[in-house]
């Protein structure tokens, strides 16, 4: 991706000299995102350019934007403002103008104190923010905590190629976030989609024994099947009833999981009620693949032993 980069900088701040020295000037940014959006070209749409608002600011400014639009009273550290929400204008590589992505809005008051409590410096926070800001305009969020995880992950790559490093990032509460293992992501394309959902398939391979049990018969059921010559038709029946168990034991993986994340590791009859009705859902299943197995298997196996 060689298309241009327009940074529409604005510089909202008046606060102390020593922060005002440790802003970042116009042709810095120029580059950063240039570098950025190179990095991120498999999320961009064609253009010829694109056009990026950026506005420094400061918490009370802030405070009345993230009320307004998204009903929370209260400072924040940065807001993004994407402009292409829905569908990308067809045929945008063929005009004159930058494609524009969007707005982001960072509070330097916040970024500052930010800056102080992660012992960073205020050019690494304010660009740690910026690219947090990109990739909500590209089509990131983080509505929990392994999508986070993504996010913060692509946000260091982003750092790296310009140069930086924001320190201290395996503390704590990304340290937190990393050991919790969740399969559940919004994907911000296709290809994303294929891999978050192949995600949740491994999570259950890898944290639940009765799924790896139902993997396990189903091959042999299918390998058992390619050996007694059995018709297409009776295959498909037989690959369709595997399919059905490992689809209700992901769905009851998933469901538990949910359960406990309201119930928060305390008892409760109806969280009770709802996991022992999925299981019940994976067991009835499991019942009527046997016996569907039983039906297409049995007589060929009883004649081998006759």
């Amino acid at each position: 991706m060689n298309a241009d980069v327009v940074v529409n900088l604005q510089n909202l701040v008046d606060g102390k000299d020593e922060v005002k020295e440790s802003l970042v000037g116009p042709e810095t940014w120029q580059q950063w995102f240039q570098t950025w959006l190179k990095i991120l070209s498999f999320y961009l749409p064609a253009a010829n350019g694109y056009e990026v608002s950026l506005r420094l600011t400061d918490d009370l400014e802030i405070k009345a934007l993230n009320n307004q639009y998204r009903q929370q009273d209260k400072p924040t550290d940065v807001l993004a403002f994407a402009a292409l929400e829905v569908d990308v204008p067809q045929g945008s590589v063929f005009l004159e103008e930058p494609l524009y992505l969007g707005d982001i809005v960072i509070s330097v008051d916040t970024a500052s104190r930010q800056a102080e409590e992660h012992h960073n410096s205020l050019t690494i926070e304010l660009a740690w923010l910026a690219a947090h800001g990109l990739l909500h305009l590209l089509g990131w969020d983080h509505p929990d905590d392994e999508s986070l995880i993504s996010m913060l992950s692509q946000q260091q790559d982003l750092l790296h190629g310009i140069g930086l490093v924001k320190p201290n990032l395996e503390d704590s509460e990304f340290a937190n976030l990393k050991s919790r293992r969740l399969a559940w992501h919004v994907a911000p394309n296709l290809l994303m989609s294929f891999k978050y959902a192949w995600q949740g398939v491994s999570y259950a391979f890898e944290t639940q024994r009765n799924f790896r049990i139902h993997l396990v018969i189903g091959s042999v059921a299918i390998l058992l099947g390619l050996l007694l010559q059995v018709t297409v038709v009776e295959m498909a029946l037989v690959g369709l009833t595997i399919a059905l168990v490992l689809v209700l034991e992901l769905l009851n993986t998933a469901l538990e999981s949910l359960v406990d994340l309201i119930a928060q590791q305390t008892y409760h009859p109806l969280a009770k009620i709802a996991k022992d009705c999925a299981a019940g859902a994976v067991l009835i299943s499991a019942i009527t693949a046997l016996f569907v197995a039983g039906l297409v298997f049995g007589s060929r196996l009883i004649s081998m032993f006759d």
